[in-house]
């Protein structure tokens, strides 16, 4: 039935998914109209998707919205997205869960004395 619903929102052509039950991966598909929509659900914590055939530009996610995610206290979950700026988690305390999968970031990326009390993914990333 998974597999149904992801099926049936892509014909929909969605920006952008955000979960909304992430324990079970039943996605809503929610059209991000807006970088502004986008920043909007990084900071409130939610999971923002993109699928891989999106054009890279609908796909851009500022790495200081990650950054001000993780100074809020609030869980990064990102997956297919390019990251553009410098993603400067340097000596940050990251108390909620890390997850940037199949992601591209363009530039460069600090993680230096960082430490993360939860989960921490990259898997599929690129640097």
């Amino acid at each position: 039935m998974e597999n149904r619903l992801l099926t049936a929102k892509r014909r929909e052509a969605p920006r952008c998914f955000v979960p909304t039950d992430t324990k079970r991966h039943v996605y809503n598909a929610v059209v991000m109209k807006s970088r502004d929509a986008i920043r909007a659900a990084l900071l409130d914590g939610q999971g923002v998707f993109f699928r891989p055939d999106e054009l890279v530009s609908e796909r851009t996610v500022e790495a200081g919205w990650i950054c001000e995610a993780v100074n809020n206290g609030k869980r990064v979950n990102v997956k297919g997205a390019v990251v553009v700026g410098p993603l400067n988690l340097r000596s940050s305390h990251v108390p909620a869960e890390f997850s940037m999968t199949q992601c591209r970031i363009a530039e460069s990326a600090d993680l230096a004395y960082a430490t993360f009390a939860r989960s921490l993914s990259f898997s599929g990333s690129t640097f």
